[in-house]
């Protein structure tokens, strides 16, 4: 304590009163006075003239995470003067422009070698729980699981930067294996990032120390909709504020495959079931197969549907289909694809009961690919195949009995779309199936001659007994007798 300006009043005296605080405004302070708090007040007798000491130890945890940052030391105090002898009640005072409160800074000493510079070496690596392809539509989060180490001297304020496609958004964090590193992911600025599809992580804030080591997963919402890419890369990067770096593994870029759940089933719902023909006339039948295309997923897609029929058998024209749609959604282009013709197998009729199958295996058969271009979510459409069926063709099979059948195929970009229904698995590939009989023509002329010679033959028989009989002696007492009878009755 010393006088601004020079006096008579000899020694002057003061109390003043003093607070000290560590690492004031931090929640959880990193050093503590001698009696464990963070903080402490005192008292002091001052005198112009002399010079007053006061030691305070500092201790400090075991492990201090933050040790880059500076511990502040915050001093405030006030002065009371004490009455000056014989002065009439004068005390001396503060000068009003002195400042009363000071921080200090008690710098930690640097563990980084020689250099006193801080080099980190963060090699940072991921991949993706469920591999390198994601089927939306099925899965509904993206895990990857990260693994970062530092291989050199401590890092400073080390921060992992996410950059994603923006339709995957960012969940939680959870440790894999149990760590004492800290990975904080929320802020204020995150909120603003994530909706660009960008992502910042702190790392053990504020020091990432050397030799440290985490593995971790970092889990992100899958929106479903409005996606159509087939691939989408993922990268993260790590970063310090380390003047010294070493960067060849501080970044890593992964690909990851897109594709999308559809569940597509076909149906037969409407067919010929049976007719039959005359052997030896010329007969023609309607023959009707009606099928429906369905989407039961909620994803629209474009497909393709192949319809397969029989049309000629050798050169004679057998069934003559036209392929029309019974919705008006969802329209489609058909276009033919192919003719695949095969020589008739005589095995194919084991007995003479089995049905002969009418299909490409012996006939000429007419493929129509039919594009649709979109087919809606829950969406369907319907193709008939109408047309008559000629019994010339069948002719020439010689065979009584057989199934006349269609078939609808479906498929689509296998790029992009995944069908996940185990279920309607088998109704990729649907057939119908009509049964012809061809029935032989009864001659009745056989029958009719014979039935009018018989029963001539029996008229005659029938006449020649009569007439011997009527001429017999036995026959006439007889009648004679039956007579007399009546007439006495």
């Amino acid at each position: 304590m010393e006088r601004l300006m020079p006096d008579n009043w000899g020694i002057l005296q003061a109390n003043i009163t003093y607070r000290l605080q560590l690492d004031k405004g931090r929640q959880h302070g990193r050093a503590v006075f001698q009696r464990l708090s963070r903080s402490l007040t005192s008292n002091l007798q001052l005198r112009t003239g002399r010079k007053r000491c006061q030691e305070f130890p500092i201790r400090l945890p075991s492990c201090v995470m933050d040790y880059f940052e500076p511990i502040d030391l915050s001093l405030n105090f006030t002065l009371a003067g004490e009455v000056i002898p014989d002065s009439k009640g004068l005390r001396p005072i503060l000068n009003e422009y002195t400042e009363t409160s000071q921080t200090y800074k008690l710098l930690f000493q640097m563990d980084c070698g020689l250099d006193n510079k801080c080099e980190d070496y963060l090699r940072i690596c991921f991949n993706f729980s469920g591999g390198d392809m994601v089927v939306i539509g099925r899965a509904t989060v993206l895990i990857a699981t990260v693994v970062l180490e530092n291989a050199h001297e401590d890092s400073s304020n080390t921060q992992l930067n996410f950059l994603h496609p923006s339709y995957f958004s960012f969940k939680k964090i959870s440790m894999v294996q149990e760590s004492s590193v800290q990975i904080v992911c929320s802020d204020q600025q995150n909120d603003r990032l994530m909706a660009s599809g960008s992502l910042r992580c702190a790392v053990n804030p504020p020091v990432f120390k050397k030799g440290s080591r985490v593995m971790f997963n970092t889990v992100f919402d899958i929106t479903a909709t409005g996606i159509e890419e087939t691939s989408a890369n993922f990268t993260i990067t790590a970063t310090s504020e380390n003047s010294v770096r070493i960067k060849n593994e501080s970044s890593y870029t992964r690909s990851m495959l897109l594709r999308y759940a559809v569940n597509v089933a076909a149906s037969g719902i409407e067919y010929t079931r049976h007719l039959n023909f005359t052997a030896g006339h010329q007969e023609e039948r309607l023959v009707k197969h009606s099928y429906q295309v369905e989407n039961l997923a909620p994803r629209s897609l474009p497909i393709r549907v192949k319809l397969t029929f029989p049309t000629r058998i050798g050169d004679k024209s057998l069934w003559n289909v036209t392929v029309t749609q019974g919705t008006p959604g969802n329209r489609s282009i058909c276009q033919p694809l192919a003719q695949r013709l095969a020589a008739v197998q005589s095995e194919t009729v084991r007995e003479a009961q089995d049905y002969v199958r009418l299909d490409c295996g012996i006939a000429l058969c007419t493929e129509l690919l039919c594009e649709v271009a979109v087919l809606e979510e829950h969406g369907v459409v319907i193709f008939h195949l109408k047309g008559e069926l000629m019994s010339a063709a069948i002719a020439e099979l010689k065979v009584k009995k057989l199934l006349l059948i269609s078939k609808v195929s479906l498929s689509y970009d296998g790029e992009k779309y995944v069908d996940i229904s185990e279920v309607t698995a088998p109704f990729k590939e649907v057939t119908l199936e009509t049964e012809v009989e061809v029935m032989e023509e009864v001659n009745r002329l056989p029958m009719i001659i014979g039935g009018s010679i018989g029963g001539l033959l029996l008229l005659i028989v029938l006449i020649i007994v009569f007439y011997k009989a009527l001429h017999s002696s036995d026959f006439s007492n007889g009648i004679i007798t039956l007579t007399r009878q009546i007439s006495s009755t």
